[in-house]
């Protein structure tokens, strides 16, 4: 490493939490009912401790995390402010400094009281907010609270003021805030005010990369501005099962579709491959490099500024059959289909090839672990062409799509299908994204319907 180089790490959602702190949770209840923090409790055990060991050794200058680094969301304050220092002190055990562009869970008075004092130290300034700037060895981070953050407002003001700044000299440019700019899947789970504004931001003043979470899948992409030049959307989730399948997100998302300037690199689903980003920067050139709690990694080269990445290298992702062999058909043991969204399933109901499959299976956030059970009914209706049908919810704003067939066969092999590019959505919160997607306008308790195709392998 070059003595002038800058290795630091970012770090996506972390959701500390313990079990001492939240109680035991006594409830039965569906994997999909569960509140968030019973999994979290065990991810902190069995995915952060050992993240940050590893990161420990490979001694970064500094870490960021793009926030969310606690699970929050408790009505007692001294057990939130508990968990908030608990929370820091283990993430101290990584032997750097740690810098926390604020999420949606880290509750403000917690977070003024516990992170900001702790980050003064290594910025040699006083914090009285979330938003702030630092700079090492040619490189400007700016680190954003986007819950804070309005078009024209203080925040906005002062962040352009700084852009405006290191335009006029030879810094590279990183932005970090939560959320990503480009949701290439859980479409819509974000603030559109807020993208569009730092999209028009980053390109105008030329940023290297944009650091972001939220979603919990990981992604690279490239985002042409002019002339061949752009900015990396990193994207990072530090939660998940460490011994999942290396997971596509294209597996299980229909990827959105924004511009062809607009360039998706790589990607893994939700809860795949918990992993961070090491990010090197020397002189000119910068690689990055995508670290799974396994030996999974992915790596790219940016041999100049703002130039599009080359010499990408991937980790292998978990490759499903999509079609099925005629004697196959007899081996069926289970079936679930994926549905993902964000709506009331209230006055909703699925269908399978004509079969009740009830209502939608509940989700407020496009968020995984979303399905419906085939039953035995439902799944003697199984062909090669499968018609999907949905009673959409009789009230309020929605959208619904990314539908796929997954089969577990008697030989423990997987069959996956194609997932369905339809989005079905209700409401003009939808138009304020990035555009073009495949986006049907719906209407409360309408029925729409969607081919999912098996096919016929006829020679496995």
């Amino acid at each position: 490493m070059k003595k002038d180089s800058l290795r630091f790490v970012v770090l996506g959602d972390t959701h500390f939490c313990t079990r001492e702190i939240r109680g035991k949770y006594l409830e039965k209840k569906a994997l999909f009912e569960l509140p968030d923090h019973v999994r979290y409790a065990e991810m902190t055990e069995s995915v952060l401790k050992p993240l940050l060991s590893k990161i420990k050794m490979l001694k970064p200058d500094f870490v960021i995390s793009t926030g969310d680094f606690v699970e929050g969301g408790m009505p007692d304050h001294t057990k939130t402010r508990r968990e908030m220092k608990e929370a820091w002190a283990l993430m101290k055990t990584m032997g750097c400094p740690l810098l926390v562009a604020k999420g949606t869970h880290e509750e403000p008075a917690a977070y003024r009281q516990t992170v900001l004092p702790e980050m003064e130290g290594f910025l040699g300034e006083k914090l009285d907010r979330g938003y702030f700037v630092f700079e090492r060895k040619g490189c400007a981070f700016l680190i954003l609270d986007y819950l804070d953050y309005i078009p024209g407002n203080e925040q906005d003001v002062w962040l352009e003021k700084e852009l405006i700044r290191l335009a006029g000299t030879s810094s590279r440019i990183f932005i970090a805030a939560h959320p990503p700019l480009y949701n290439w899947g859980r479409h819509f789970f974000n603030e559109p005010a807020f993208i569009n504004r730092m999209i028009f931001l980053c390109k105008k003043y030329s940023a290297d990369a944009y650091f972001c979470g939220h979603t919990h899948n990981q992604t690279l992409s490239f985002h042409q501005t002019e002339k061949g030049k752009g900015f990396l959307q990193v994207m990072s989730s530090s939660v998940g099962y460490p011994d999942m399948d290396t997971r596509g997100l294209a597996e299980f998302h229909a990827l959105a579709e924004f511009t062809s300037k607009d360039h998706f690199l790589w990607g893994l689903h939700e809860d795949s491959s918990p992993g961070f980003y090491l990010v090197e920067v020397n002189g000119d050139s910068m690689s990055l490099e995508w670290q799974s709690l396994k030996t999974d990694k992915v790596s790219l080269y940016i041999k100049k500024r703002h130039a599009r990445p080359e010499r990408i290298k991937k980790t292998a992702y978990r490759k499903y059959e999509t079609k099925i062999a005629p004697l196959d058909m007899f081996q069926i043991k289970s079936a679930v289909l994926y549905v993902y969204g964000s709506y009331a399933n209230e006055g909703s109901e699925l269908f399978f090839n004509g079969v009740s499959l009830g209502r939608l299976p509940l989700n407020s956030a496009y968020a995984a672990r979303r399905f419906a059970i085939l039953g035995h009914d439902a799944l003697k209706t199984l062909s090669r062409e499968n018609k999907i049908t949905i009673m959409l919810p009789g009230k309020g704003d929605f959208v619904i799509g990314s539908i796929s067939l997954e089969l577990l066969l008697l030989d423990d092999r997987i069959i996956h299908s194609e997932v369905s590019p339809e989005l079905f959505v209700r409401g003009g919160f939808w138009k304020d994204f990035p555009q073009p997607r495949k986006v049907f306008d719906c209407k409360n308790k309408k029925e729409v319907s969607v081919s999912i195709n098996i096919g016929i392998c006829l020679h496995p």
